[in-house]
């Protein structure tokens, strides 16, 4: 019905239809109950079950189920929600771990409708945004110069108009300078200048410019808040299904230590929460290993860095120089017509050699092409569309059954160690202490000695043997006696299964170790005579006797153990069959049972077998005769020997004479030279000496020469005995053994 007057009567009349319609109805349902009730239990569930009322449906909570923190400071971040419409889940992560969130992030969606979004990172082609400075009135005010303003007079005038400068004005009021900030405003009237101080507010028309501003005050608070980016997970409207988000973000290294009482070991793990989201019955997954990692920034914009090449240009040619009238009379210039080619000069249009774009293959095999080449390639992929979306097939996800406390890791983690705890509660920047027994762990306190450390005084040590299939990791322990008693503390390294390691904790004050000096015996055995060689061949047996005296002050028996230090090749630890000992990779356990109040002596027997070669010009006097002494020997071999020896104290008495004559020539010829320069003549004074005295001279010279001589010849003879001593002895290598006696 079409109203033509403006009156509210007929405006109403409508409405007044309208509610006539709905009481009809009522009456009509309220006359027939059977047809209200006819309607069955599936077409209401199916009405129920609408589209609209399935988009007014709320959507489930993104809830964090499971988080995996890795030993080398990462952390996998499980969640799950059910949706069924479009729908926005929002995770809030640190601005640093953006990177790590486009490398790592998986959505698992069985309708392949869920994509992650997250705001880009600036443009570095964009043009750069400017924030005002606002460090003082004067900054800020500059900053708005060419801004739309609205000056407020203290007279209640309006000044409007663009900022156009901030000046300062010096006056001279009673000889006194007195400086002045004028602002300078271009309004509908024209240039105004006012001065600061009468302006008693100044206000930015533009939104943008207070945009702006705001940016700048808040990154002046902005020094302790951590930059964090929102990271969007959108699901298309679908299927009621179930989704889940995968994250791997930087977290804290997870910390571990040990409690132990012996029969009892306790692993404590140490989980810091520094996100910024409440872990509420979250699955914890703390794991151990070494795997490769590494950050690299894959969310900033990068754009291709393209060759600049420069843009081809015409050579212009200089106009001619003109000659005066009578410039028709003379010859043209060499080099043909003013407007034909320049000699030397390359036309930038011709097929030359200067043509940029003449060689085309060339052009192309640095270009790549911009197809197929090197940025057609890429350029093609950007073109083509977005990455192919993921399906929920391609991707399977096995959330672990609910494990023991403890397990192995897969083999990828190389032995790694699990421990899983189903409901943890950790508020966000909270810290929480995890504790799970350690089974199969076997450890006993015994007191330990070692000798390389000599203070004499042992150790209380905690033996530790994990029967695990993983390598138990490296940590601090707080050792507790049986009674609960705080014993000690210590570093644990990390243990491989099957392997016994001590862990020294406290000072056993109940025992005390001294080493005693080591007592050395040398023997010979395996004596033999190489006449060939003139050589004694032998093996020289040497063995060290090292003794620690052990005393237990205690009340009760007690066993210790002897670190002795595993000496270097080739001495070697004589063990006997009732030694009780422990190999390790430097130094030998012996295990020593002490009774109360006793002391024990502890001898370890280290031998040296050495095959000594020596020939018969090198062996002492003393080994020969001690040689010749041990009846222990061949007698042949002795008899050679006694030889030996008289040829050696031949050799030695022959040596002593020949130094006597080399002595005794020495002197001779030291009186010769003083002889002979008494003897010299002079130029002017001649001799000085008398004929008898000369005469004497030169029979004593005589006498001198006859006895150097003498003694040469004696000094030739012993050097021939000597050298057929030493022969006889191996020092020149006869031809034949036979020549030795």
């Amino acid at each position: 019905m079409s109203c033509l007057h403006g009156d509210q009567s007929c405006r109403e009349e409508p409405i007044v239809n309208v509610r006539r319609i709905c009481i009809l109805l009522l009456f009509l349902l309220a006359a027939c109950p059977a047809t209200r009730t006819a309607v069955s239990a599936d077409d209401e569930q199916s009405q129920s079950q609408t589209p609209q009322q399935n988009a007014d449906a709320e959507p489930s909570e993104l809830k964090l189920r499971e988080v995996w923190l890795h030993s080398t400071g990462k952390g996998y971040f499980v969640y799950e929600a059910t949706v069924e419409q479009e729908t926005d889940f929002t995770i809030s992560v640190r601005s640093d771990e953006v990177s790590d969130i486009v490398r790592h992030a998986i959505v698992l969606d069985p309708e392949s409708l869920g994509r992650v979004m997250m705001p880009s990172k600036p443009d570095p082609q964009s043009p750069r945004v400017t924030l005002p400075r606002t460090n003082t009135q004067a900054d800020l005010l500059l900053s708005m110069r060419g801004q739309v303003i609205t000056a407020i007079h203290r007279d209640d005038e309006t000044i409007s108009g663009r900022l156009v400068s901030l000046e300062l004005r010096t006056e001279i009021v009673e000889e006194q300078r007195i400086d002045y900030e004028f602002i300078t405003i271009a309004s509908d009237a024209g240039l105004r200048s006012v001065p600061l101080a009468e302006i008693v507010r100044i206000e930015a028309e533009d939104e943008t410019f207070n945009e702006r501003l705001n940016q700048a005050l808040d990154q002046l608070i902005a020094d302790d808040r951590i930059a964090t980016t929102d990271v969007t997970v959108r699901f298309e409207a679908g299927k009621q299904r179930q989704v889940q988000v995968h994250l791997l973000r930087e977290m804290p290294i997870w910390k571990i230590s040990y409690l132990t009482t012996v029969d009892r070991f306790l692993m404590r793990a140490t989980v810091d929460n520094t996100t910024s989201e409440d872990w509420s019955d979250v699955r914890v997954i703390l794991k151990t290993g070494r795997p490769m990692s590494f950050d690299m920034d894959v969310s900033s914009i990068v754009r291709a860095q393209r060759q600049q090449i420069a843009r081809p240009l015409p050579t212009l040619r200089v106009a001619p120089m003109l000659a005066e009238s009578n410039a028709w009379t003379q010859s043209p210039p060499t080099g043909g017509d003013i407007f034909g080619d320049a000699p030397g000069m390359a036309d930038p249009f011709g097929s030359n050699d200067s043509d940029p774009f003449g060689d085309t293959d060339s052009m192309k095999a640095n270009m790549g092409g911009m197809g197929g080449g090197g940025f057609g390639g890429g350029m093609g992929g950007m073109a083509g569309g977005g990455a192919p979306q993921r399906q929920a097939d391609s991707v399977t996800t096995k959330l672990p059954d609910t494990p023991g406390v403890v397990e192995a890791g897969d083999q990828a983690a190389g032995a790694a160690l699990v421990v899983t705890f189903n409901s943890v509660d950790l508020p966000a920047g909270q810290m929480i202490l995890l504790d799970t027994i350690i089974d199969k762990v076997n450890g006993k306190i015994v007191s330990v000695y070692r000798a390389t450390e000599g203070n004499g005084q042992p150790m209380l040590s905690l033996k530790v043997r994990p029967d695990v299939p993983f390598v138990l990791p490296a940590g601090p322990v707080t050792v507790y006696s049986k009674d609960d008693n705080y014993g000690g503390e210590a570093i644990m390294p990390a243990i491989t299964p099957g392997v016994d390691r001590l862990i020294p904790f406290a000072t056993d004050q109940a025992m005390r170790v001294e080493q005693l000096p080591t007592k050395t015996d040398v023997t010979h055995r395996n004596v033999r005579l190489v006449a060939d060689e003139f050589v004694l061949k032998y093996e020289t047996l040497t063995n060290d006797t090292i003794s620690y005296r052990i005393d237990n002050r205690d009340k009760q028996p007690r066993t210790i153990l002897i670190e002795h230090p595993r000496p270097q090749s080739p001495v070697e630890v004589v063990l006997d069959d009732d030694d009780e000992t422990e190999p390790t990779e430097d130094a030998i356990r012996f295990q020593q049972l002490v009774p109360a109040g006793a002391t024990v002596q502890l001898d370890v027997n280290e031998m040296q077998v050495d095959e000594l070669v020596k020939p018969f010009s090198e062996i002492s006097s003393k080994e020969l005769r001690k040689w010749i002494g041990d009846e222990s020997l061949d007698a042949e071999i002795r008899d050679v020997l006694k030889k030996v020896l008289e040829q050696q104290i031949e050799r030695y008495g022959l040596r002593e004479r020949l130094a006597e004559i080399v002595a005794s020539k020495i002197e001779i010829a030291s009186e010769i030279e003083r002889i002979t320069k008494q003897l010299k003549p002079t130029s002017e004074l001649g001799t000085g000496l008398s004929e008898a005295l000369t005469a004497r001279y030169e029979a004593k010279l005589v006498e001198l020469e006859t006895a150097r001589d003498e003694l040469t010849k004696a000094q030739t003879e012993l050097n021939s005995q000597i050298k057929a001593i030493e022969t006889t002895l191996g020092m020149h290598q006869p031809k034949s053994i036979d020549d030795l006696f």
